[in-house]
């Protein structure tokens, strides 16, 4: 024997590994600890990746879904300032205003006033000559909005026009929108401006912002962001979010979610979507921290797992060098046989011994993982049944039990689409419930609830199986009516007008509840969903302007009420 074979035999001895039952505790540990820690490692690598995954297509479409949600919403409200500029009384009062007449001026603050009145969500309402001379502000005694020269020129192309995301006041988010008003040979005479607060687009906003493993709980946030890096979290301002080098670099991402590190320099991870109507971005964004809590906890557990399984099999290695290793090999045969997946095991227990009672307790663990097995089963069909109820409430209304808004706005997508590949006609209504807000001021919102309830049913009765009705907002309703011509579409609107108008009552009311309906079919030439919907829109805004309780169609005639 050499001199280190010596030295090997004497650390070995040291160690205790010169025993069989020694060697066998060890081997039994490192082959449990080797495996276990490389399994470990693939497993949080690949949850890792996964759920970056997961997380990243929550964020894409948390973005992409909120870019949408306020293109509609701005473009919505530039409509509705169009309409304000394109008025007989803002033009011809702007051409008083022009030539000094104070009445002019008094008569365009008016208008302004009245139409503040009607929307909540215009603080403040200007309107400027050619030049950008104030002509009228409401409220009266508010400080003139200031119209940026870049603003300007931009009005003057008969472009609309977006100020800075800026606070008021009362800590609240505002943007001031304005539109060109044109006299009708073309020329400018001047434009409208609005102060917009975003509070309403915040709440419509709310819904998209998800949790980071995508499931319930807010756990990403939304920002609008413009090239500058200014950031706003609509409701209220922020420190946070990605700085401009940030910005750019999700933009180069191509709208995929990528890692950056914020103002702050917490490292995030976020996605951007463009704006098509406005000259912002939607940046969806959550801390890794946050997406990878439940990971990491789950790592710690299973290195305590991996600790604990090694001094399980370093026990169980130290009984087996007591013992005879032959039944030990029906239970290695048997055990790899579950680590497949296969349960239908059952050991059959040889004598008293630690092996009779590992056999035992092995046959335990085979008998709960078949248990287990069988409740995973049961919960997974219980979490699928409960996922279908989910889909069902995320498209209803929960007041009429009708569609809500974004499903019949996707809807309408679909049946344009539909309509113009196979050349049929398609036809979209747009109801909505005459003096409401009165009746909610005299009855209150109850009664108010109710009417739009039995209004809903009242649809619902009217309309056909294929067709698709539901509540747009509000006091307001759509019906989507695929193979539908103007005509029926007249018949429908006229069934559904003389039907509230008979079958709505207020206990204690005066009158009957009635409706508006505006009518609006898809052209031969086609045209987008939304044009569509704007077109019913402007019919229904015509039916209310000649007296409500009718119907108007699109570009056509008044529908006589009978």
């Amino acid at each position: 024997m050499t001199d280190q074979d010596i030295r090997l035999a004497d650390l070995l001895e040291a160690m205790r590994l010169d025993r069989i039952r020694t060697k066998l505790l060890a081997f039994a540990v490192v082959i449990a600890i080797l495996p276990a820690l490389a399994t470990a490692w693939v497993s949080y690598a690949s949850n890792k990746r996964t759920l970056r995954e997961r997380i990243a297509a929550n964020l894409e479409a948390s973005a992409q879904q909120a870019a949408r949600e306020t293109d509609l919403w701005f473009r919505e409200r530039l409509h509705e300032l169009r309409v304000f500029a394109s008025s007989y009384e803002v033009i011809e009062n702007l051409e008083g205003s022009r030539r000094g007449s104070a009445a002019s001026r008094t008569q365009i603050r008016e208008y302004l006033g009245a139409i503040r009145g009607r929307f909540g969500d215009y603080l403040q309402l200007q309107a400027n000559s050619a030049d950008g001379k104030v002509v009228a502000v409401t409220p009266a005694g508010a400080v003139p909005m200031t119209i940026e020269p870049s603003m300007a020129t931009q009005m003057r192309g008969y472009e609309a026009a977006f100020g800075a995301v800026a606070l008021d006041s009362t800590g609240r988010s505002t943007v001031v929108l304005a539109v060109p008003v044109a006299a009708a040979n073309g020329r400018v005479l001047g434009f409208i401006a609005v102060r917009l607060q975003l509070g309403d687009l915040a709440d419509a906003l709310a819904e998209f912002a998800t949790a980071p493993s995508g499931g319930s709980g807010g756990g990403s946030r939304l920002l609008l962001m413009q090239l500058d890096g200014s950031v706003t979290q609509l409701k209220r301002a922020t420190r946070g979010g990605p700085d401009s080098v940030a910005l750019g670099s999700l933009l180069q991402s191509g709208g995929g979610a990528s890692e950056f590190v914020d103002r702050r320099g917490n490292r995030m991870l976020g996605a951007v979507a463009q704006m098509s109507n406005s000259p912002w971005f939607a940046v969806a964004e959550v801390p890794q921290a946050t997406a990878y809590r439940e990971l990491n906890r789950l790592r710690n557990v299973a290195s305590l797992a991996i600790l604990a399984l090694a001094l399980a099999l370093g026990g169980v290695g130290y009984v087996i060098g007591l013992r005879v290793v032959r039944p030990i090999d029906s239970l290695t045969r048997d055990a790899t046989g579950v680590a497949r997946g296969d349960l239908d095991v059952e050991l059959p227990i040889v004598g008293r011994d630690e092996v009779a009672s590992l056999t035992e307790v092995f046959n335990d663990m085979v008998q709960r993982l078949r248990e287990d097995r069988r409740q995973i089963a049961t919960m997974e069909e219980q979490l699928r049944r409960r996922n279908m109820e989910l889909e069902e409430l995320s498209i209803t209304d929960g007041l009429t039990g009708l569609r809500n808004r974004r499903h019949m706005v996707a809807a309408l997508d679909q049946e344009v689409d539909r309509a113009r590949r196979s050349k049929r006609p398609l036809s979209v209504l747009m109801l909505d419930v005459d003096h409401f807000k009165r009746l909610n001021d005299r009855f209150g919102h109850q009664a108010g609830d109710a009417v739009l309830v039995k209004v809903a049913g009242l649809i619902r009765a009217a309309v056909r199986g294929v067709d698709a009705a539901g509540r747009y907002g509000g006091e307001e309703f759509i019906v989507v009516l695929p193979e539908t011509d103007q005509r029926a579409a007249e018949e429908v609107a006229e069934r559904i007008r003389s039907m509230v108008a008979g079958g709505v009552l207020l206990e204690g009311g005066d009158a009957p509840v009635t409706v508006s309906i505006g009518i609006a079919t898809l052209t031969k030439d086609g045209g987008e969903a939304a044009e569509v919907i704007a077109r019913a829109d402007a019919a229904l805004y015509r039916a209310k302007a000649g007296g409500r309780n009718r119907v108007e169609v699109s570009g056509g005639e008044a529908v006589e009420s009978a």
